[in-house]
């Protein structure tokens, strides 16, 4: 009986400890499933938590970017309105188009200012929006001469926050549009042909002018080497027409090797080394395309630097408005220019001879302009019968080096 028992009692305690085993188990794969729950909860709502941790300040919320670029603007539109006024500018030579924009869930208002002014006083006016943009913290004013019609205009682009909040386009008139470079001085243009390497036949064509033209070719092309041999048994200028980005990728395409705004430093570093490498005899670089990535100032800030090391000079091509290629090469010390004029926007004879005809005028009126064209048959014909028109007006076609630092 004693043994019976005992057994009873041995068997009450394996089940007693059998049934902690399994609560024990129980209890740890519910903690296990708490942990992962909540682990899984601070995943999904991570962004929230943050938020709540470490608050936004005021000035990240959404809006406030907009908010801060409108102030800035008016703050800008009264540095302005007083410039004008201690310049004597006749208001009804002001005209003010406002366009309002959105960013980051809030609105500003964009205002771009035209000023008919007395050619004397552009200058002046210049200095005196300069001083002004440089007591407004964040605030940076960019030049950029160019041509409209039978005019010259400067505009000055007012950035605050990586935006343009306001241009002001100054319009001369006056004596001084008449006037007309000294007799003494030289007189010099340079024709860049850009998108080189697609044939050979239009290169023939071009070198046998006997005119130093500057021509850039375009990595990767059937006859890209070809061609490279060509111009630099020529002894003409060679450029590397680098493909970025355009404005409206992928519906216009600048091909598998360009530089995009979607990579990091080490990508465009990687890949503007890659180019480089594809085309021999370099002197210096242009863009292809690039309406956007040359409005990317941190990244073509990587791009300029990589040509500064390769000690190349850099045309900004100008294919839009609110490029900052050209200023950023400035700022870093590059060797640089811009493009003036495109000669062939529109492929039609007549339509090129107008755009070499606005070239000699700017060229005469200002000593220098750089051009942009293509190896395109009606290209090709207006340069030969413009060539004579140049020579017999002073003017001497340069390789675009020469008038590096110029522009």
């Amino acid at each position: 009986m004693k043994r019976k028992k005992s057994s009873k009692r041995t068997a009450g305690r394996s089940q007693k400890r059998h049934g902690r085993f399994w609560i024990s188990w129980v209890v740890f794969l519910g903690l296990l499933v708490c942990a992962i729950s909540i682990l899984l909860y601070i995943e999904v709502y991570r962004e929230k938590l943050q938020q709540w941790i470490h608050p936004v300040p005021a000035r990240e919320q959404k809006g406030m970017a907009a908010a801060e670029l409108d102030k800035a603007g008016r703050l800008i539109d009264g540095h302005l309105q007083a410039v004008f006024g201690r310049l004597e500018i006749d208001p009804k030579l002001i005209t003010t188009q406002s366009n309002p924009e959105n960013l980051d869930g809030g609105t500003f208002v964009f205002k771009r200012i035209e000023v008919r002014i007395p050619f004397r006083k552009i200058s002046e006016l210049e200095k005196e929006l300069s001083l002004a943009a440089g007591t407004m913290t964040g605030t940076t004013m960019l030049v950029r001469k160019e041509i409209a019609g039978e005019e010259e205009r400067t505009t000055l682009s007012f950035r605050m926050m990586e935006r343009v909040a306001r241009q002001v386009v100054l319009i001369p008139f006056g004596e001084a549009l008449v006037q007309r470079t000294p007799s003494l001085e030289r007189v010099r243009v340079a024709i860049i042909i850009d998108d080189v390497g697609l044939s050979l036949l239009p290169v023939k064509m071009l070198l046998s002018m006997d005119q130093p033209f500057t021509f850039s070719i375009i990595p990767g092309l059937e006859h890209s080497l070809d061609a490279a041999g060509m111009i630099h048994e020529k002894q003409r200028e060679i450029m590397l027409h680098i493909p970025m980005e355009p404005i409206n990728y992928p519906q216009k395409d600048p091909g598998g090797l360009a530089l995009m705004v979607s990579m990091n430093p080490d990508e465009i570093r990687t890949r503007v080394d890659e180019l480089l490498k594809q085309v021999p005899y370099l002197a210096g670089v242009n863009n292809h395309m690039g309406s956007r990535f040359t409005q990317d100032r941190e990244r073509i800030s990587v791009f300029l630097k990589e040509i500064r090391e390769k000690d190349l000079f850099f045309i900004d091509s100008l294919t839009a408005k609110n490029s900052v290629a050209y200023d950023e090469a400035l700022h870093l010390g590059i060797k640089s220019g811009k493009r003036d004029i495109f000669l062939d926007n529109l492929d039609e004879e007549e339509s090129i001879i107008e755009q070499i005809d606005k070239l000699i005028r700017l060229a005469k009126r200002r000593g220098y302009a750089i051009a942009i064209c293509h190896p395109r048959e009606n290209t090709i014909r207006a340069l030969r019968d413009s060539i004579e028109k140049l020579q017999s007006q002073g003017i001497e076609i340069v390789p675009v080096s020469e008038l590096i630092g110029v522009s």
